[in-house]
């Protein structure tokens, strides 16, 4: 009784496998793309994040002088100018701060993945040897590409774009192909209804 419901619910989604399919199909050619050419993808992705903290800048300063009569604008406006002058170093110099970037996201590996092992370590919840595993990878990720930086600068984050969309596309693209069985489902129950209701 569940299902038919569920399935109902599916249908305006269902309807639409075909270009969830293509969504899926674009994303896994732009992965593909991007691990072929990690470097440029690494200093667009740069330059892309450093124009965005000019535009977070620049809201910031839009909403300082919404509010003029505020004792605390001052310090929000010297963080708008700041994030305002970080992003067009970061635009001006992307393989300097191509460079920061990475050893900031070894870090990040390194930190989480500690973390991780050690909740895993623990709490020992279910399945707490699948946490550890994956805690430790991130620490050997995070210190092989410090060890190896500033030559991993050139790859690094170009790679994981490129292996975040590549995952992203098969994902969507096996939703939409399930998305079609569920379609042909309906399909059929349509066919079925005149014959049910003579």
């Amino acid at each position: 009784m569940v299902m038919p419901l569920l399935l109902e619910g599916l249908h305006g989604v269902v309807a639409r496998w075909r270009s969830i399919l293509a969504w899926g199909i674009l994303m896994i050619v732009l992965g593909v793309i991007a691990l072929a050419t990690p470097f440029i993808v690494s200093l667009g992705t740069t330059v892309f994040v450093g124009w965005m903290i000019v535009l977070g800048g620049i809201i910031e300063l839009g909403t300082t002088f919404s509010a003029r009569g505020w004792q605390g604008v001052l310090f929000y406006l010297l963080l708008g100018v700041l994030d305002i002058l970080f992003g067009l170093l970061v635009i001006s110099r992307p393989i300097e701060a191509l460079g920061m970037f990475t050893l900031f996201f070894a870090a990040m590996l390194f930190v989480a993945g500690t973390f991780r092992s050690c909740m895993a370590v623990f709490t020992q919840a279910p399945n707490w040897g699948m946490t550890l595993a994956s805690g430790v990878v991130s620490i050997l990720c995070g210190v092989l590409i410090a060890a190896d930086w500033p030559e991993s600068a050139i790859w690094v984050v170009g790679t994981f774009v490129g292996v975040s969309l590549l995952m992203r596309g098969i994902s969507t693209t096996a939703l939409a192909w399930g998305l079609r069985g569920l379609d042909q489902r309906f399909e059929g129950r349509r066919k079925e209804k005149p014959l049910q209701t003579a």
